[in-house]
């Protein structure tokens, strides 16, 4: 694991509670885009060549993947409902049903790909990227011209950017933002970081140079990193939404990803930040935190609302970021881990 970019999980998830409730208005974009992209990287990490060796086979990851994500999917399912019933009707329940099993996204229609737990919409996308990712990477294994796989990824590329400009205004979120189909250059932008970071790595000379540079070095390419993706903050209103939805954070995301993974260890100032066993641990509750976050806004308003109490808006963030936290880490321990377990038990996959 690396320990960096596990605190970076923790960060962006904050980012997204702000893009929520805050005003935040680019935390949204940028948030999901370094989650897919950073899933795409790590799933790289552990998986990659145990996949292309046999070692694991394709149900196998996919079963692990559901077993880490569904439980706490339908939880937050069932809050949802319980928090919308008296608006239940007919057409919802079906809705309800598609949301159940993770089809949501593959809708363009705001109503669907947010129904249920809002944010559920993520692993819809995600779970058809994870289905990919077995075949992703060994075309990747088996590619034996690297001018080949240049060609296919130029190609690809430039078809994505054909495709965005003429997609109808109205269904650009959900198509750009949301589609599976266009969320996958993400998660297979970071497979090939992994591919580069991995090669550096194994190239000693290189790798060598890079952690023998000096303190104040590392440092500073860390904060040009972080720099990086501050000035896409703030340049992100003057972007066309087709690029702010998604690629206009490959750039900065990637160098991000890049500079703290190879800086991992090696004491470069804000590596060494990120590296606090508790910023750590709060990574390891990110998706958690993630997923019940607007739902735990929501109950919260209505219970200091029946209470009577109208506390101001500042306050009320405090509150739900406060109680969001704590929840998180009690839904990690006590729900998402022992469900995560029993699910790979039932299934006879917990040597996987």
């Amino acid at each position: 694991m690396i320990n960096s970019l596990q605190s970076l999980r923790r960060i962006f998830a904050i980012v997204i509670f702000l893009h929520h409730f805050a005003e935040f208005h680019a935390g949204g974009d940028c948030g999901v885009s370094f989650f897919i992209i950073l899933s795409g990287f790590v799933l790289c990490g552990g998986y990659q060549h145990r996949l292309d060796r046999g070692q694991v086979s394709v149900r196998k990851f996919m079963n692990k993947r559901l077993s880490k994500l569904y439980p706490l999917h339908v939880l937050c399912l069932v809050s949802a409902i319980i928090l919308k019933c008296r608006s239940a009707s007919l057409p919802v329940i079906g809705i309800w049903i598609g949301n159940l099993l993770l089809l949501q996204s593959w809708i363009p229609v705001s109503e669907v790909y947010f129904s249920g737990n809002a944010v559920s919409w993520y692993l819809s996308t995600l779970m058809f990227s994870y289905a990919m990712f077995p075949y992703i990477v060994r075309k990747i294994n088996k590619q034996r011209g690297a001018n080949r796989l240049l060609y296919c990824i130029l190609g690809s590329v430039c078809l994505y950017f054909l495709v965005i400009q003429i997609i109808p205004e109205n269904y650009k979120a959900g198509l750009v933002y949301v589609n599976p189909v266009f969320r996958i250059y993400d998660f297979c932008l970071g497979i090939l970081l992994w591919q580069v970071y991995d090669s550096l790595r194994k190239h000693s000379a290189i790798y060598s140079q890079i952690l023998r540079m000096p303190k104040a070095a590392k440092t500073l390419v860390e904060v040009i990193a972080v720099a990086l993706m501050v000035v896409y903050v703030i340049l992100y209103p003057f972007v066309p939404v087709e690029y702010s939805l998604a690629s206009y954070w490959w750039l900065p995301t990637g160098c991000l990803i890049m500079t703290f993974a190879l800086f991992d260890r090696s004491k470069g100032l804000l590596s060494m930040v990120l590296e606090w066993p508790v910023l750590v641990k709060f990574g390891d509750i990110s998706f958690s935190f993630f997923m019940i976050h607007v739902l735990v806004y929501q109950y919260l308003g209505i219970i200091l609302r029946k209470l009577s109490i109208i506390p101001s808006h500042g306050l009320m963030l405090l509150y739900a970021f406060i109680l969001t936290t704590a929840l998180a880490y009690a839904c990690q321990c006590l729900f998402v881990k022992p469900m995560s377990a029993a699910w790979m038990k039932w299934t006879g996959n917990h040597r996987s």
